[in-house]
C-alpha cells in the first residue's frame, strides 16, 4: 500500500484562535499520569502474553508516548515559553524515548533489562510529566506563546511543497 498527500496553503494561519485554544487546553489539563502506573504493572507479564514486540500494548504505548512527546517538544520550539520548559519537556522526551527502547528490549528477552528499573524509570517518567505540566500551567498566563517572528520561522519550516 502507498499513500500520498498534498497539502497546500489555503490562507494565513489564525494564530489568536490557535494560542486561546492552546492555553485553554493548558489551563484545563487534569492528568495524573496514570498510565505510567498501568504500563509498569503489565509489562513484565506481557511478555510472554505477546510474542511479538509490536504487539504487546505497554510498548506500544511508550512508543506513542515517546513521539507525542519529541513532536511537543518540537512544537515548543516554535513558541515564546521559557528555554527552561522547553529544555525540560525535550529531556523529558529523550527519557521516553530511551524507556521505550528499554522496554523492547526487555520484551524480547534482553536479561541485562531489569524490571526494577524500568519501574523506577516509569515512576521518573510520570513524575517528569507532572512537573513539566505545572512548569506549563505556571507559563502559559504569562507568555504570548506564539508572535510574529515566531510565525514566520513555524510557517518556513511547515511548508511542503
Amino acid at each position: 500500500m502507498l499513500d500520498c498527500l498534498s497539502l497546500s496553503r489555503c490562507g494565513e494561519p489564525d494564530l489568536p484562535g490557535f494560542t486561546e485554544r492552546y492555553r485553554s487546553f493548558i489551563e484545563r489539563h487534569d492528568d495524573g499520569f496514570e498510565l505510567y502506573d498501568l504500563i509498569a504493572e503489565r509489562l513484565p507479564g506481557e511478555r510472554s502474553e505477546f510474542a511479538l514486540t509490536y504487539q504487546a500494548p505497554s510498548v506500544n504505548s511508550l512508543a506513542i508516548l515517546a513521539g507525542t512527546r519529541d513532536f511537543f517538544s518540537r512544537f515548543l520550539a516554535m513558541t515564546t515559553h521559557s528555554d527552561q520548559v522547553r529544555r525540560y519537556v525535550g529531556q523529558t522526551a529523550t527519557l521516553l524515548s530511551r524507556l521505550m527502547g528499554a522496554a523492547t528490549r526487555y520484551h524480547q528477552g534482553d536479561l541485562t533489562v531489569s524490571v526494577d528499573n524500568l519501574r523506577r524509570d516509569l515512576h521518573l517518567a510520570q513524575g517528569r510529566e507532572a512537573q513539566g505540566m505545572r512548569l506549563l500551567k505556571k507559563e502559559i498566563g504569562r507568555t504570548q506563546v506564539c508572535d510574529t517572528s515566531q510565525r514566520r520561522r513555524a510557517t518556513a519550516t511547515t511548508d511542503v511543497r
